[in-house]
């Protein structure tokens, strides 16, 4: 999702939107119970940078009843774990 963060700090959100749709149809989160939890987050976040009301909604419901994300060691409130904790962007 490096990419789509990056399209969205280039004021791409037509393009980072893009991406987002590939990414969620390559990994058929739709489908899965096992997507991690902080990639989740990270979809989640693109999606509403990205006016993705729909996939946002999908997303928020996969992550309905999670309050944390251990991440990097330290236990995160999942809804408040910012993009470029978790993902890298230039």
């Amino acid at each position: 999702m490096e990419k789509a963060a990056s399209l969205i700090q280039q004021g791409k959100l037509d393009e980072a939107r893009a991406e987002l749709q590939g990414e969620l149809r390559r990994l058929a989160i739709e489908k899965r119970d096992d997507i991690p939890t902080s990639l989740l987050t990270d979809l989640l976040e693109i999606a509403v940078l990205v006016q993705d009301r729909e996939a946002a909604a999908m997303l928020a419901a996969k992550l309905h009843g999670i309050v944390g994300v251990n991440s990097t060691g330290t236990l995160s409130n999942a809804a408040r774990m910012p993009l470029s904790q978790s993902i890298s962007v230039p």
